[in-house]
């Protein structure tokens, strides 16, 4: 009996974050927990924070200090396209974590508790 083997599943562009900070016992790193679905092999997985670069990725190239699309392709050894990866590693972050990296217009990190709940809910 032959067997169709099954189509590969297509390839898609991702980017995840690797969060690291100083603890009291030492180094610490950010994992999530992925949800439990039946039948799904990554049920419960431990991931970092990431997920597929999108088409609105690009859009936030402009919300992006202090590296362009130029640098942030070099980096990662491509093209063009590279500051998309970065702004979606951010952008998943935020989603899955809740874990922001934004500056304000004087440079100081956004503290989420000062953003008024709505905002922060369309965002």
């Amino acid at each position: 009996m032959n067997a169709t083997p099954p189509k590969p599943r297509p390839i898609r562009t991702a980017a995840s974050l690797i969060l690291l900070r100083d603890g009291p016992d030492g180094l610490e790193v950010l994992m999530l927990r992925r949800a439990d679905k039946p039948d799904d092999q990554n049920s419960g997985a431990s991931v970092f924070p990431g997920g597929v670069v999108d088409a609105h990725d690009r859009e936030l190239h402009t919300r992006c200090a202090g590296l362009d699309d130029a640098a942030a392709s070099a980096r990662l050894a491509l093209p063009a396209g590279g500051l998309d990866y970065y702004a979606a590693a951010v952008r998943e972050c935020f989603e899955e974590a809740g874990v922001l990296f934004a500056s304000d217009a004087d440079g100081a990190l956004v503290a989420l508790e000062r953003v008024d709940p709505e905002r922060l809910a369309a965002m």
